[in-house]
């Protein structure tokens, strides 16, 4: 693909205008900041400057353009990134190899061309209509979500898709069919009503489909779900996010349901700020997901044992995540979200105006009002309370928690306090989830990047901001920031050399508050760490010299390190 098709596509789309779909962007100055996708972080240090159309997150040091996030953030290839961003800026890419196009575009033309089967068969199905306007579903939420109907026949979806020109074997690789046993595709969803799942810029990945009911024998599940492919990871993509993602970043919450149905329902009934998890539990890149753009979660899963176990487990991750959350409870009657706001939308609508918190609703769903702690159940429900408190990492709010807890059970804080003490350590794999990610892969990229470096960056930026080079010797600084020095003493804001760019792009984004006293302290600093690294590295030579036998060149070393010193 030609340079010139790629600047055309960044010149239609601002960075900013691409990231503002993912991150909950703050102006600051001439840029954004916004906390960073791609590592647990409270403060946020991810740079947007739409005068480099470009990111640099001075938290774990990853860097790039639209084209680079949004391969990062999907987890897709080059080609897979270019052909979406296209498509989003209305640049035709021509020029495309057939090779490219397979990696890049077929399955998600596959799954559009499944959109729109499904939609056409649903029109035509006439008993799955019906069942829809009972579930009190209207038709203009079924259009702007295109649900559909696959129908309960064993290549209908194929057929279609084959007749469209797709090969078989892409078919079966986007998850829309499969093979049985004599090497027939067959489609994975029949007699499904059908619910497409969007990636966050809008393009159908993947089906969930929930069985028609006069079609259940209960000897399929009723629920199927596309399996991961290239373009679809279910662990990252929460369903209806793509339509309800600006409502969450506005609102600042995101009220979190189980199902497809609940979530149009919930978003039917008046509450826009809402989301689903697809074919599997809340996961921690689901919520990392959610923090970049809201503070505050509302649960609302089933209230059998199964969702308050899921809410549990949801919750322990957000409040490592400094989320807070409330739990938005229905009324005994109703079994979930849908059946709520079949009867009326205001109930569900009153009961999120309700929410309680978090900790209060899990204590009063383990402990009684009327418990009595001389009986070993009520302890160990105790327990599992004292639990939820000790996975809370603020001080504080484990303080308020064990207030709380006082006033409900009428027990004394230093009884539960003792309690609390005696409570098994949660395991390393308990803990694993919530604690890995991120946090590995930050440390070995701030490892990479030497003292030396950032002591350079800190002062090139002092430059670039202040106009004032006189204080930066340029031998003091490592050869690539000197390169760059010489770039901004000329004006210069880019470089072909892409290394060069890179400090370049940090330098410029970094920002800088220093004074000029202050900036002369880190040019001094500047030097003693140049002298540091030259020290270091003459040692190891001399060593390495001495152990080969190079006693002249060893000598020679020696010489010029007592000069330094």
């Amino acid at each position: 693909m030609s340079d010139p098709v790629i600047e055309q596509i960044k010149e239609k789309l601002p960075v900013q205008e691409v990231l503002k779909n993912y991150l909950q962007l703050t102006p600051a100055g001439r840029n954004f900041k916004a906390r960073c996708p791609f590592h647990n972080e409270k403060t946020a240090s991810f740079i947007v400057s739409p005068d480099r159309n470009s990111w640099h997150c001075f938290g774990c040091g990853l860097h790039g353009d639209i084209f680079s996030f949004v391969m990062k953030h999907e987890n897709i290839e080059f080609a897979e990134a270019l052909k979406i961003l296209a498509e989003k800026a209305g640049v035709e890419l021509r020029r495309l190899k057939p090779a490219d196009y397979k990696v890049a575009g077929v399955l998600y033309d596959l799954h559009e061309a499944a959109v729109a089967f499904f939609r056409e068969r649903l029109m035509t199905a006439a008993p799955v209509q019906e069942y829809l306007q009972k579930r009190k579903l209207l038709s203009q939420t079924i259009a702007e979500f295109s649900v559909g109907w696959a129908p309960n026949e064993p290549e209908a979806l194929s057929m279609f898709l084959m007749g469209k020109g797709f090969a078989p074997e892409d078919i079966v690789r986007s998850g829309l069919a499969f093979k049985n046993d004599r090497g027939m595709v067959i489609d994975r969803f029949r007699g499904r009503v059908m619910f497409p799942i969007h990636n966050h810029l809008g393009k159908v990945v993947a089906f969930t489909g929930r069985i028609f009911p006069p079609l259940d024998t209960g000897e399929v599940g009723k629920y199927v779900n596309s399996p991961e492919s290239p373009i679809f990871n279910k662990s990252r993509i929460l369903y209806g996010y793509w339509k309800t993602k600006d409502e969450i970043r506005k609102s600042n919450k995101a009220m979190l349901v189980e199902g497809q149905m609940d979530m149009l329902m919930s978003y039917q009934a008046g509450i826009k700020n809402v989301a689903a998890s697809s074919g599997t539990a809340l996961t921690v890149e689901h919520l990392i997901s959610l923090r970049r753009v809201a503070e505050e979660l509302l649960f609302s899963f089933d209230m059998d044992d199964a969702g308050w176990a899921a809410a549990e487990k949801a919750l322990a991750i957000a409040a490592h995540l400094d989320f807070a959350v409330r739990f938005v409870t229905l009324p005994e009657r109703f079994k979930d979200i849908a059946d709520a706001v079949a009867e009326d939308p205001q109930i569900l609508q009153d009961a999120v105006s309700h929410a309680v918190p978090a900790f209060e609703a899990l204590m009063r769903r383990h402990i009684s009002p009327t418990a009595n702690f001389s009986n070993r159940e009520d302890v160990r429900q105790l327990r599992a309370v004292l639990q939820i408190i000790s996975r809370t990492t603020s001080s504080v709010e484990r303080g308020n928690m064990m207030r709380i807890l006082a006033n409900y059970t009428g027990l004394p804080e230093i009884r539960l306090q003792e309690e609390l003490l005696n409570l098994p350590a949660i395991s390393q794999n308990e803990n694993s989830e919530v604690t890995a990610i991120g946090h590995e892969d930050v440390s070995t990229r701030q490892s990479r990047k030497d003292r030396w470096s950032m002591i350079a960056s800190e002062l090139l930026s002092y430059g670039a901001q202040s106009g004032d080079y006189d204080i930066i010797r340029e031998e003091d600084l490592p050869p690539l920031y000197q390169r760059v020095l010489n770039i901004l003493k000329e004006g210069g804001k880019s470089s072909p050399d892409p290394q060069v760019d890179e400090v370049l792009n940090e330098v410029l984004l970094r920002g800088s508050t220093m004074n000029k006293e202050e900036a002369e302290g880190i040019s001094q600093q500047l030097s003693r760490e140049r002298l540091r690294v030259r020290r270091e590295a003459l040692i190891s030579a001399i060593k390495r010299a001495e152990s080969v036998g190079q006693f002249e060149e060893a000598t020679r070393l020696l010489e010029e390190l007592q000069q330094l010193k």
